[in-house]
């Protein structure tokens, strides 16, 4: 589709504002678009994140995505922490992915939403988001919120952009010396093969380096490996899993971030990373905390290293 507009008003985003003009379009889709070339701004190549001032003009044109299924799917399943009129807390089992995508384009959480709320499909600002507040990966479990009303959906989405949610979560990590607590500052970004990683380590990467803070606290020591509490300050993508890796302590089971010398130790499937603690003020003002148990999986980790 063959697009044209002159922007009316300065400091909006790219990305975001043609993802207005083009509701049925995800912002993911419109982004890589963007980074392919097919759009411009004033007749130059553009950026999703380029500031857009009064009076330019973004053209180009935006391929159609492929076609992406949010039939409902009664099948997929999660345990319910707490459901109210508004949103939900969810325990996200490891393994299934949150939302549509182009890579994946069923069978996710949304797909098993639509099945049981489906008043949902109208709630947010991305039409394969429906109730979306915030993500966690594929291969992570643990606490989410849901919003079921657009009201509840906006209320969230500023307490993110106000870091004013609390997450933090238990991770299990290859090596020993840690010291007993820390901050983990690196600026991120993502590299040619894909990957987030710390710009010290990386070759110019295709976007600009965001700042990311992570702070933790050492539960328990092993021999080879170290318990820890982790609480993020921001909430950038893979933030957790790239920032270990740069600190040279990759996560258990993460088979994206990977240092050689840890390759040798043993070596579980499942990623060590669990979202067990969330605070969180509700749309009535009232400040709630949940608390999960790590999955069976996860705890039969812990009980295998603590026997020796």
């Amino acid at each position: 589709m063959e697009i044209k507009y002159t922007v009316e008003k300065n400091g909006e985003r790219l990305d975001i504002y043609l993802r207005l003009q083009l509701p049925g379009y995800s912002r993911s889709w419109i982004q890589k678009q963007i980074i392919a070339g097919q759009v411009s701004v004033n007749g130059k190549d553009a950026s999703p994140h380029q500031q857009l001032r009064s009076g330019d003009v973004v053209a180009g044109e935006i391929l159609s995505p492929p076609e992406i299924d949010l039939t409902p799917d009664p099948a997929i399943t999660w345990e319910t922490v707490f459901e109210s009129p508004d949103y939900l807390i969810i325990n996200k089992p490891a393994g299934l992915v949150v939302h549509p995508s182009e890579a994946t384009k069923s069978k996710t959480l949304v797909n098993g939403l639509v099945s049981r709320y489906p008043q949902i499909i109208k709630v947010g600002d991305d039409p394969l988001r429906p109730g979306i507040v915030h993500r966690l990966d594929k291969e992570v479990s643990g606490l989410m919120i849901v919003a079921l009303t657009q009201e509840a959906f906006e209320h969230f989405k500023k307490l993110f952009q106000a870091h004013a949610v609390k997450k933090s979560y238990t991770a299990l990590v290859y090596g020993a010396g840690l010291p007993d607590s820390g901050t983990i500052n690196f600026l991120l970004q993502r590299s040619k093969d894909g990957k987030i990683v710390s710009v010290s380590e990386t070759a110019p990467g295709t976007k600009p380096a965001k700042w990311a803070e992570t702070e933790y606290e050492v539960i328990e020591r092993f021999s080879k490996y170290t318990l820890v509490k982790v609480t993020t300050l921001t909430g950038r993508t893979h933030q957790i899993r790239a920032h270990f890796h740069g600190l040279g302590h990759p996560l258990v089971g993460d088979n994206l971030y990977q240092i050689k010398r840890y390759i040798r130790l043993k070596h579980w499937t499942s990623l060590f990373l669990c979202a067990d603690h969330l605070t969180l003020v509700d749309p009535a003002g009232q400040e709630k905390k949940f608390f999960i148990d790590l999955p069976p999986q996860l705890k039969e980790i812990i009980t295998e290293l603590r026997q020796g």
